[in-house]
């Protein structure tokens, strides 16, 4: 036959013995075992290598125990066995029994499903599985206690399980791979947990099953929804900030605009020297008082993240004019020389935040004019060109004053913080005004450096990349004619105030401007939208905070009761929030100044209008 295809009896003393002939589905028999072995002691040599600790044990006792069979066979081909005894069987015996060794020595096999099934019974979340039949396969004990569930729901489906949440159970069916958040509520404690579900697979590929795993984040929970609440309540807080600035803006800014408006009105009256000298002290240290509320405020709206910069083509040259006219007067009285030095190839105008930039360059001037006994204070500017409109502006205050010194360096730019008491004392102000000039620097991209050396002065520079246009100044050139014109033009103002000093400053200030106009006075809302309708005024000043009806709410009365023609409304507030402001453009306000008036801007807007 194919296996066997001879036999041939061969008999000795002591013994007799058959010899088989061998075919070829004998020798393909041998082929494919002696293959199956190597492939088999391949693998396993290929496990010892890659494999570390107690699995790289495991796989080297059981190539050890598989080598004795083939050891035999090897031994019986070059026909080596000992004569009498069949070694084959007793080599399978040798393995069996090594085998058996090596599960008992080194928990062959059932070492890490028993550590899976530990792991899973055991973990602190709560875990179950779902076959592919949607049937419950295994719960660990977690799941149990807090799903309520029994072991008798193994092999049952999740929404007939033996369970105190059915519905969950039920929605566990619909749920596809990922993770999501659930909240169980068990009539006494409400508790949140994150669900992940994950599909299981076989090697081929096929679905096999779910895991569904529950952790418990009940404190994480917890402590977002303390954070909610102090997020809630720091924001109550940031609103009251704000609403308590709004307040205090408004009963400061309310008498100051009496105080630096009637010294205003003062210094341009016949007065003596010694008159003129306390008027001019009475005004500066309003303006003193008016700059310490502006840093505060400046801070606080800086600090809540409520300022907002504005992008205006400005013209850059005036800007720096009016920066040193500001601090010119205080630094001849000090004979100390103020230049001016601009980079030639600097164009006149760009687009920045022109109130923004002059209130850092003033605040670094004044402080040079400040802290400088003798010499000189320079405001320079550089600039650099780029090919698509672009510039980096360089702005520089240089002072040969007093100085820094290296611990004073430490506190420059720190909140109410100066070099040192001693400075706050001789030299008064809040520190607020160089922390705040920083901050709005950065605000703008760029940031305040220094360098100074004690007993020969500083220097305080920054950098600002912005577009630039070429052009002319623009030359506002005031003429008599048109002054007396407007002066003697018949004209009805509504002036809206409900304090008396402000509404008396007011018809002070509006006499120099408007000497034959015609003034009507309300104290609120109320009147204002009475007079309006009584007499048609060809302008309305109107305080914003009042009672019975505030400036906003009357203006949009106004702008209802209008037709055709629009009679121009200038807001005349003591508030400086922003919101505040939108509100009274929304409401129809033409214009918006700020208590106290600057009485050349009023002069000014006036003139805009009529």
């Amino acid at each position: 036959g194919w296996m066997w295809p001879t036999f041939t009896r061969a008999t000795s003393d002591p013994e007799s013995r058959i010899l088989y002939g061998t075919g070829p589905a004998k020798i393909l028999t041998i082929v494919y075992s002696y293959s199956l072995i190597l492939i088999t002691t391949a693998l396993i040599v290929y496990r010892i290598i890659r494999s570390e600790g107690v699995l790289k044990k495991q796989y080297q006792a059981l190539l050890v125990s598989s080598s004795f069979p083939w050891i035999a066979n090897i031994l019986y081909i070059t026909g080596n066995s000992p004569a009498g005894i069949e070694i084959t069987p007793i080599s399978f015996t040798v393995m069996v029994a090594a085998i058996l060794w090596s599960m008992s020595r080194n928990n062959l096999f059932d070492l890490m499903p028993v550590a899976y099934d530990i792991l899973f019974r055991n973990m602190s979340d709560s875990a179950f599985v779902l076959d592919n039949q949607n049937r419950v396969v295994e719960i660990n004990e977690s799941a149990q206690r807090v799903l309520h569930l029994r072991r008798e729901s193994i092999g049952a489906e999740p929404n007939i399980a033996h369970s105190a949440y059915p519905d969950l159970m039920y929605r566990f069916l619909e749920m596809e791979e990922g993770r999501t958040e659930y909240e169980l509520n068990d009539g006494e404690l409400i508790r949140w947990y994150d669900v992940r579900v994950t599909n299981l697979t076989y090697r081929n590929g096929k679905n096999a099953g779910r895991m569904f795993v529950l952790r418990d984040i009940s404190i994480r929970k917890g402590l977002e929804a303390e954070l909610l609440k102090a997020k809630e309540v720091a924001e109550e807080a940031s609103k009251a900030k704000s609403e308590f600035l709004a307040t205090m803006s408004h009963e400061i800014r309310t008498p100051l605009n009496a105080i630096i408006g009637f010294t205003d009105l003062l210094k341009n009256t016949r007065l003596n020297p010694v008159q003129k000298e306390y008027v001019n002290n009475a005004n500066v240290s309003g303006h003193a008082l008016l700059g310490i509320v502006n840093d505060i405020l400046d801070f606080s709206k800086i600090e809540a993240g409520l300022l907002i910069l504005e992008q205006i083509k400005t013209d850059v040259v005036e800007l720096l004019e009016n920066c040193v006219d500001i601090v010119k007067y205080t630094a001849e009285k000090k004979l100390l020389n103020v230049i001016l030095t601009i980079d030639p190839a600097m164009p006149r105008f760009a687009v920045i935040d022109p109130i923004r930039l002059q209130q850092i360059l003033t605040n670094l001037m004044s402080n040079a004019v400040k802290f400088t006994k003798q010499g000189e204070v320079e405001l320079k500017v550089d600039c650099e060109i780029s090919d698509n409109q672009q510039a980096k502006l360089k702005f520089s205050v240089r002072d040969t004053g007093i100085g820094i010194s290296d611990e004073q360096k430490l506190k420059l730019f720190k909140a109410f913080s100066q070099a040192d008491s001693s400075t706050t004392r001789k030299f008064g102000g809040t520190g607020l005004g160089l922390v705040i000039s920083d901050l709005i620097a950065k605000e703008m991209g760029s940031k305040i450096h220094f360098q100074s050396q004690l007993g020969k002065g500083s220097v305080f520079f920054f950098e600002l990349v912005t577009t630039v246009e070429e052009g002319q100044q623009v030359v506002y050139e005031e003429s008599a004619s048109g002054t007396t014109e407007l002066s003697l033009k018949q004209l009805k103002v509504l002036i809206v105030e409900d304090v008396e000093i402000n509404m008396m400053m007011m018809r002070a200030l509006l006499t120099t401007i408007l000497p034959a106009s015609e003034l009507i006075e309300a104290e609120n809302g109320v009147q204002a939208l009475k007079a309006f309708t009584e007499h048609r005024p060809d302008l309305v000043l109107m305080d914003v905070q009042m009672p019975e009806m505030d400036g906003i709410e009357a203006t949009r009365a106004i702008r209802a009761l209008e037709v055709v023609s629009r009679v121009p409304i200038i807001a005349l507030t003591a508030g400086v929030l922003r919101e505040e402001q939108e509100k009274c453009i929304e409401a129809g306000m033409n214009e918006i100044l700020t208590k106290p008036l600057n009485p050349e801007k009023f002069r000014n807007t006036i003139r805009q209008y009529l």
